[in-house]
């Protein structure tokens, strides 16, 4: 997925995705909720 950004100078460029991972939280079984909140914050952003 390209990324179309603009510069100082108002121009607009592509930035290319170079790599991307997924990071699993190392976190306490107590904020393991949290995992929930995150994944449902994600889709409200990224539903399509």
């Amino acid at each position: 997925m390209d990324l179309d950004l603009l510069n100082e100078k108002q121009e607009i460029y592509t930035a290319k995705n170079v790599k991307t991972f997924v990071g699993i939280p190392n976190i306490p079984n107590n904020l393991n909720p949290l995992i929930a909140i995150a994944d449902n914050m994600w889709w409200c952003w990224n539903s399509s």
